[in-house]
């Protein structure tokens, strides 16, 4: 249970949510809660005005004898009409046994999230001794609150929506990461991309622990999104790229979003094609990627571009192992799909 600080008249019990008051909108909520109405006498006067409405739409939210789009429908018109009455509804919503349901209040909810413009990391700097800072906390954290409810038990999108939310607002990014992938929720390489959209350090710490633990494709995953940013271009390059000990697949991808992100790639790229014993799809993505890199930065003329092709066609010729299937990693396939490439000529595609 999460307990909030208002107006130093105690504290406000904002879990209670889920499962006190589902339906009974802004002034129930208030009551059971203790959560104070909304201070701004205008948005009152507007809900009184409107409670005919939003009761039909509440009901009609909860009714589980209507189509399912009936219901989502009735959902999203009542957050239209007042993101106070839609809140606890969407709450208690994201448990709801339809999918199509719960995507709807998850998303409702993340809406809210968003909106308020911060997250956890950010919340303690609001100002929860007014009035107002007390409403809106007291808000944000009910749908917080829904949100991990909904990452946790909600199955398919609803829960990967929610997922998704929490980790861009708040500093609990690998506790959530790991729960998901342990219960099967979601998958290493979702985990990683869930990774990248989390608030700057808790992104970083997350992607490299994928990227010295995780599964295969999950490192890859977070291979291709660390070496897309700056400061961590010389940790992909160093400890995966030019290291021969690293996984091929993992050289593969670095070579790939090195020669795509890097400006400098075609200072280093064709390091590892000195090198014999370079796996050939190592030796591939290397040789690819910079004769891209070296084109769009204007340089890889005729000349050069020659001795490339050559250097391919010395190594297909050299290549010893005749059958794919039992070792990839040796086997003249990706050299012989770059030749093909080559032998088109002009940009590389």
């Amino acid at each position: 249970m999460t307990h909030l600080k208002g107006d130093d008249k105690g504290l406000i019990c904002v879990s209670i949510l889920l499962s006190v008051c589902l339906f009974g909108g802004a002034q129930c909520l208030s009551q059971n809660l203790n959560l104070p109405p909304n201070p701004d006498p205008r948005v009152r006067a507007y809900l009184l005005e409107k409670a005919g409405e939003i009761e039909r739409l509440e009901l009609s939210a909860a009714d589980t004898n209507l189509h399912e789009s009936t219901r989502s429908k009735a959902l999203e018109e009542l957050a239209l009409i007042s993101e106070d009455a839609a809140i606890p509804v969407a709450a208690k919503l994201v448990a709801d046994p339809i999918e199509g349901v719960r995507k709807s209040a998850v998303g409702i909810l993340a809406n809210s999230v968003v909106m308020a413009g911060h997250g956890a990391r950010n919340h303690a700097h609001g100002t929860p001794n007014t009035a107002w800072g007390a409403y809106v906390e007291g808000q944000h954290r009910i749908a917080l609150d829904a949100l991990r409810l909904a990452a946790r038990e909600s199955p398919s999108e609803a829960g990967v929506l929610a997922l998704k939310t929490l980790v861009r607002s708040a500093e609990e990014t690998s506790p959530l990461l790991a729960e998901a992938l342990a219960s099967g929720r979601i998958a290493p390489k979702q985990a990683v991309e869930l990774c990248a959209q989390a608030p700057d350090a808790s992104s970083r710490a997350c992607l490299l622990d994928f990227l010295d633990k995780g599964p295969e494709d999950a490192r890859i995953a977070a291979v291709t999104v660390l070496g897309s940013i700056p400061r961590d271009r010389p940790l992909i390059r160093n400890k995966i790229f030019l290291n021969s000990q690293a996984a091929p697949d993992l050289r593969v991808a670095a070579a790939q979003v090195l020669g795509q992100y890097d400006p400098t790639f075609t200072s280093y790229g064709l390091t590892v094609t000195a090198d014999p014993k370079t796996p050939s799809p190592v030796y591939a993505a290397a040789l690819q990627s910079y004769a891209r890199s070296a084109e769009l930065s204007g340089k890889l003329d005729a000349a050069q571009w020659g001795v490339l092709k050559q250097a391919l066609e010395n190594r297909l010729k050299a290549s010893k192992e005749p059958d794919a299937t039992t070792d990839p990693n040796v086997s003249s396939a990706p050299l012989r799909e770059l030749m093909q490439m080559f032998n088109r000529g002009r940009p590389l595609q």
